[in-house]
């Protein structure tokens, strides 16, 4: 198979579906375990409930599809399956996959795409490692199994080396082909085993700690060890003795390390940084800045273009293509964050608020996103943002946070405030900053430094939503009571629900006009046009969606988001409203950056952008397509490049790749979840020799095919 520069290849985003692009952030998944199929340079990684699975050496990742069963049916739409979440993976020289979890041990001979377990076993497993003897074993805590017919029969080889499932690493010599296994506790350190893991050894001489963290090895036989603030350790002698080889680490815990067998050289990371020897361990090189999460990176492993991949407990995944100096953010794919609530700041920098706790901030473009703060594991429900920059941040459980720094540190201002649920925040025209929680309304006039209850007229209701009209006249969305109205700066609160025909109101914005606009649970957008006095249902469109988000951009095109049918659009107050998009994840929350491009936080799928400003024309989405359909490639005959155009009546799992005329696969041009509509996607055959081609495409259980020809 043809790799690297001979073949190029791009994607272009859904004809159909030309307003959003996904950030592919935030994203906070964390891999347990990365494996490499050498066999097809793949990768494979597990966040402990889902595999994914890479061609392109972590770039970009296909989505899974997940199954709670103990065993792993067959997915005929080619996504990659998992039993109850596998703990570790490996893959051996044929590009067989197996994997562990607390069912026993499963193996995949189609590229995960369909799971069978091998052997009987009872409990669960949490390591499996396949050495270059293509031995493969598998630790539990009822001990060590082996298998050396890929996977067909298991022995036991050891009954007491589980060690309650506190092992760290487990490894091989290259040169001696010996194991060796790390663990964390106290007065254990290293093991090894010269005869197939029947037996283990000791060999912890010369290591002033046996709180081991992290273990590796290099092609020249060396071995190296990560403790718990004990440095750094070498062995040249197979694990006989150890030397101290980098006590600058000994106040921290050495999380993982990782050897690039191209180069010899040597990764470790700390709570600090990511240090670096090019040279076995004898000097070390440390990297401190454009090293993003340092203190929660988990992993590091070698992709097989030699680049570094690094994964995180909470700030999604990296690479670096500099051998471990800088690093970029490697998430296409894998977004996995539930957004509440979403803030431009007046400097640019983007703040997403996570359902679990966790808060990422964006600066610029909104591609690169770091966590920032953890708010224990309480959701976020709001965000709002002052005339003085001072950002107040609503918590459903601890009550309300203030930042002063454009959201980089946060501290909570409770004074006064006797309900912890918030789920609205708002700020009036003079500054005054209000929380909406149940049955109540509070108020800050010194930047939250104390709060009084602002909520007379207010009883046994949500409050959803809190809108600050042009007069400064205060608007309350709640359920299940319908819209309040202060005209007294929150001291005094009247229900207005004259023609609301739904009361759960779940979103309020306001016009430069003095229209007020509220979203309700299931009846879609009603208006008012008198101050609140009265309300009518506006377009019919959307009289049967549940309406999340109302947000009004800076020429006065108002924006809904929906729980099912996607984000619409009224450029006529309200009159007429045309669904944009056709994305298949749920948004949720909606807000614009300083230049009108629309943000979308959705539900389990990070945030979304829009491809252009909403300042000027907005189309609505195409309709559709009816059928699934390969077109036949265009040009053809062709030299070098050729485009490639299908449709999809619905969104899933798609694969396109490229045969040469004996059938061996050439290129993977797609291989990830789309949504439904019109797509293409572009051809590079340079370096390949004239003649036909085959284009198959798979999506659902069905495959079509087409015949390119290649004239140079």
């Amino acid at each position: 198979m043809l790799v690297g520069s001979l073949l190029a290849f791009s994607t272009v985003g859904e004809a159909q579906n030309t307003f959003w692009h996904s950030l592919n952030n935030p994203c906070d998944r964390f891999f347990y375990s990365v494996a490499v199929d050498t066999s097809k340079n793949w990768v494979y990684a597990t966040d402990g409930t889902n595999v994914f699975r890479s061609s392109n050496s972590g770039e970009s990742w296909g989505n899974p599809i997940t199954y709670s069963s103990a065993t792993v049916p067959t997915d005929s739409s080619g996504g990659v399956n998992t039993a109850s979440g596998y703990s570790s993976l490996a893959v051996d020289s044929s590009g067989n996959v197996f994997g562990v979890n607390n069912n026993g041990i499963f193996k995949s001979t189609d590229q995960g795409k369909s799971w069978t377990e091998v052997g009987a076993f009872q409990g669960y497993f949490f390591i499996i490692y396949i050495d270059p003897l293509q031995q493969i074993f598998a630790l539990s805590p009822y001990g060590l199994y082996r298998s050396t017919d890929d996977g067909t029969t298991w022995s036991n080889v050891n009954k007491t080396i589980g060690l309650g499932g506190t092992v760290q690493a487990f490894i091989s010599n290259p040169l001696t082909h010996h194991l060796f296994i790390a663990t964390a506790t106290p007065s254990w350190g290293i093991f090894r085993s010269t005869d197939g893991g029947a037996t283990w050894d000791s060999v912890n001489t010369g290591l002033t700690t046996t709180r081991v963290s992290s273990l590796t090895s290099s092609a020249n036989g060396y071995l190296y060890v990560g403790t718990q603030y004990g440095g750094i350790f070498r062995s040249t002698n197979d694990g006989a003795s150890w030397s101290n080889m980098n006590s600058d680490v000994s106040s921290s815990i050495v999380v993982t390390m990782a050897v690039n067998p191209a180069n010899g050289f040597i990764f470790a990371n700390t709570f600090g940084s990511v240090t670096r020897s090019t040279d076995s361990g004898n000097t070390w090189t440390y990297y401190t800045s454009n090293v993003p999460a340092i203190d929660y990176v988990k992993g590091i492993y070698v992709m097989p273009d030699g680049n570094l991949f690094a994964t995180t407990s909470y700030d999604g995944n990296y690479l670096s293509d500099d051998q471990g100096q800088t690093w970029k953010q490697a998430n296409t794919g894998l977004a996995n964050t539930s957004v509440s609530a979403i803030l431009v700041t007046p400097t640019g920098s983007t703040l997403a608020a996570a359902e679990n706790g966790h808060l990422f901030r964006a600066a610029g473009t909104g591609d690169d996103w770091l966590f920032d703060w953890l708010f224990g594991t309480t959701p976020v429900t709001d965000l709002a943002i002052g005339r003085s920059g001072m950002i107040f941040a609503g918590t459903r459980g601890a009550g309300v946070y203030r930042s002063t720094d454009d959201g980089v540190t946060w501290q909570q201002m409770n004074n006064g405030l006797t309900t912890v649920s918030v789920s609205s925040v708002a700020i009036d025209t003079s500054g005054a900053v209000y929380v909406g929680g149940y049955g109540s309304i509070f108020k800050t006039t010194d930047s939250g430094a104390n709060w009084v209850r602002a909520a007379q007229g207010i009883t046994d209701t949500r409050v959803n939503s809190i809108a600050s009209a042009a007069d400064n006249t205060l608007f309350a969305g709640t359920s299940p009571a319908g819209v309040f109205r202060s005209t007294d700066s929150g001291t005094s609160w009247s229900q207005v629900n004259n023609g609301l025909a739904n009361t759960n109101v779940t979103s309020i914005a306001s016009m430069s006009n003095g229209d007020i606009f509220a979203g309700t649970s299931g009846s879609g957008v009603y208006r008012s046009t008198d101050n609140g006095d009265s309300w009518s249902p506006t377009d019919a469109t959307l009289s049967l969606d549940s309406v999340t988000s109302l947000v009004v951009n800076t020429v006065g095109k108002l924006f809904a988001a929906t729980t099912s049918a996607g984000v619409f659009c009224s450029a006529d107050n309200g009159a007429t409203w045309s669904r944009i998009d056709s994305t298949e994840s749920s948004v949720q929350t909606l807000a614009f950056d300083n230049s009108g491009y629309l943000l979308g936080g959705t539900n389990g799928a990070g945030v979304l952008k829009s491809v252009e400003p909403t300042l000027t024309g907005i189309h609505s989405v195409r309709s559709v397509p009816a059928e699934f359909f390969l077109e036949q490639n265009y040009p053809n005959p062709f030299n070098p490049t050729t485009t490639i155009s299908y449709q999809l009546p619905v969104g899933g799992l798609v694969e396109v790749k490229i045969y040469d005329a004996l059938g061996r696969e050439i290129a993977a041009l797609v291989d990830t979840r789309q949504a439904a509509g019109n797509h293409e996607v572009t051809f590079n055959a340079t370096g390949l020799s004239s003649g036909m081609y085959i284009c198959r495409l798979i999506f659902s259980g069905h495959a079509i095919t087409r015949k390119l020809m290649l004239l140079k």
